[in-house]
């Protein structure tokens, strides 16, 4: 079936439509041609970060993530630096703002450092890790992660398309920022930070 005139078949080359079809395509052209799939994923990620951004500058409804329910929960992982890394890990991104002590770039195997995505120095400070201020806590780093949209949609982006896992330092595994990270990617309640609160 032929496309009608001035139109492109789904996977037609748009090449053919420039005169180009009656020379030898060249390497490049054949690997493009090769690529044409990955090139169309490509456009759909840049489609969400944009939209994701987007939302973000009109202010979307304040809740942890306003587009997350496409991503699986199995998606999201967490693993302490300090564990050696496995096939399944998928994407690994380290989360934190200080690289782990006594760990190498090669033990700890990550594919990228997000620490500007990390709690701000004040915050982590603030927290110290102590249970008593991890409600708290949530509610401000969940905030803080908002206010970096470029860098949220990124990591939205990761974990829709596949395994993602929050590489991080904490000895607690309850209460430390990768939780708080995996619950704003799959779009778990927690409240917004009290305006105007000071941290005591």
């Amino acid at each position: 079936m032929h496309a009608a005139p001035g139109r492109l078949a789904n996977d037609e080359d748009p090449r053919l439509c420039m005169g180009l079809e009656h020379r030898p395509r060249t390497e490049r052209e054949v690997r493009l041609a090769g690529t044409a799939g990955a090139h169309r994923r490509e456009q759909r990620v840049e489609r969400w970060r944009r939209s994701d951004a987007l939302r973000e500058r009109l202010g979307a409804p304040h809740v942890l993530c306003t587009v997350s329910s496409s991503i699986p929960a199995a998606n999201v992982r967490l693993k302490r630096a300090y564990e050696p890394p496995h096939a399944d890990d998928g994407a690994r991104i380290l989360v934190d703002r200080l690289w782990p002590r006594g760990v190498t770039k090669a033990k700890a195997a990550v594919d990228r450092w997000m620490k500007d995505l990390a709690p701000s120095a004040e915050l982590r400070q603030w927290f110290g890790h102590d249970p008593a201020r991890w409600n708290e806590f949530r509610r401000r780093y969940a905030a803080e992660v908002r206010a970096r949209p470029e860098l949220l949609g990124e990591l939205r982006t990761l974990a829709r398309d596949g395994v993602v896992t929050l590489v991080y330092a904490a000895r607690d595994e309850a209460h430390n920022d990768a939780v708080v990270l995996r619950d704003v990617l799959l779009g778990r309640a927690t409240l917004r930070a009290r305006r105007g609160g000071s941290m005591r």
